[in-house]
């Protein structure tokens, strides 16, 4: 499915329109606009994509109107109330993952960017975007995770 529509039908410009690099299922426009990504057509073999536009302006409160809206309702994905929970999941690894980052003064972690990633095996610096899993995050305590992060710095020094 490469193609997603408003949920008017008019088609999604891909320039304007970036899918979140921290939050599935979370769009976000060029103009700072949030939206939510559900499916139409479970039995069509060309699913549509059509995306929701959100009035909250940040990631945790767009989690919880997408629940209060019940907007997953619209969703005819399998699982669409498992979409939530995993934008919870992604969410609360990436604040746990802030709250480490905050610890540190280090000029290479200014204006980090989270990106979330299954396939890293825990944390992986690469320019200025930093790859996180998010399970590895929840098992790892704070300390281990700032510990992880230290060895980022020891290597650029």
């Amino acid at each position: 499915m490469d193609k997603f529509f408003y949920k008017n039908n008019k088609e999604v410009n891909l320039e304007e329109v970036k899918e979140n690099p921290v939050i599935p299922h979370l769009f976000l426009h060029k103009g700072g606009t949030l939206f939510y990504k559900i499916q139409k057509g479970k039995k069509d073999p060309e699913l549509k994509g059509i995306l929701i536009r959100l009035d909250s302006k940040s990631l945790s409160s767009s989690i919880s109107e997408i629940e209060e809206r019940k907007l997953y309702k619209q969703d005819d994905a399998k699982a669409p109330k498992r979409k939530v929970e995993e934008m919870k999941f992604w969410y609360d690894a990436a604040m746990k993952l802030h709250e480490a980052l905050d610890c540190f003064t280090w000029g290479g972690f200014a204006g980090i960017k989270l990106v979330n990633r299954f396939s890293v095996g825990g944390l992986v610096l690469e320019g200025k975007n930093l790859y996180f899993n998010p399970h590895w995050v929840h098992e790892r305590s704070e300390r281990d995770i700032i510990l992880r992060l230290r060895e980022f710095i020891k290597r650029e020094i």
